[in-house]
């Protein structure tokens, strides 16, 4: 899923901060997974975060990648059972490899 959000930070490090520390009051067990990695997509700066959670029960693992595009910032989100979240990396970075952004 692609969505524009509402994060006040002016930087992508800033970003990935601030939700980070929303995530942290909303998910039960949420751990981030390294560090934030940068990231290209379609010749776009973009931060790529991992974490798990758990979610009704359910231990969870997911990719959020986030980037600034036509002043607004979006993130484009990867999620699945974590036990089965890393068998579908390869399916997540080609998605990410073939978006492209079109002005409007």
């Amino acid at each position: 899923m692609v969505k524009e959000e509402k994060f006040g930070s002016e930087t992508l490090d800033d970003v990935v901060n601030e939700a980070a520390a929303i995530y942290e009051s909303a998910f039960d067990n949420f751990k981030i997974t390294g560090e934030a990695e940068p990231y290209t997509i379609d010749e776009k700066d973009a931060r790529k975060l991992t974490f798990t959670c758990t979610i009704s029960g359910m231990n969870m693992k997911f990719l959020y990648v986030y980037l600034f595009a036509a002043d607004k910032t979006f993130v484009i989100t990867f999620g699945d059972l974590d036990t089965s979240f890393d068998a579908l990396l390869a399916d997540y970075d080609t998605i990410l490899d073939n978006i492209t952004f079109t002005a409007q």
